[in-house]
């Protein structure tokens, strides 16, 4: 049987909100760090813009993800996206999250999704998980 604390690790806290703030992400590193025995989620994920907060501040039992390749929305050339992905890779940063083309797939272009996908993994070695936007599809 899977407690709440059990899945609760498995799930990961984010916050991307178009109003979060250097306060916002602070304030909720701090309620996670004081409250980590009893709510310790498996990453904390935010923006790119706020990853020295959670290099900073993250207690290192939790693993920081950052969000990439321009989410929400995946539209941007590959060439942007691993230059990114190539700045990530100098950020102490555990995870990236990345997004799925969604035009690309749903137009039935899986060999361009498949290389973009390919390219980008092949750009870093951090963990990576791959955002599909269900609701999309």
């Amino acid at each position: 049987m899977i407690t709440d604390k059990k899945l609760i690790q498995l799930i990961d806290l984010t916050s991307l909100n178009t109003i979060d703030s250097q306060k916002s992400i602070s304030t909720l590193l701090s309620m996670v760090n004081q409250n980590i025995d009893a709510f310790c989620p498996a990453a904390v994920c935010t923006y790119s813009k706020f990853a020295e907060l959670l290099i900073l501040q993250l207690n290192p039992r939790i693993k920081s993800c950052i969000v990439s390749s321009f989410f929400p929305s995946s539209q941007a050339p590959l060439e942007l996206k691993i230059k990114e992905i190539e700045y990530f890779n100098s950020l102490n940063i555990a995870e990236i999250d990345i997004v799925m083309p969604i035009g690309e797939f749903l137009s039935g272009d899986y060999k361009s999704v498949y290389h973009e996908l390919l390219t980008i993994r092949k750009a870093t070695s951090k963990k990576i998980k791959l955002i599909i936007e269900t609701g999309l599809l």
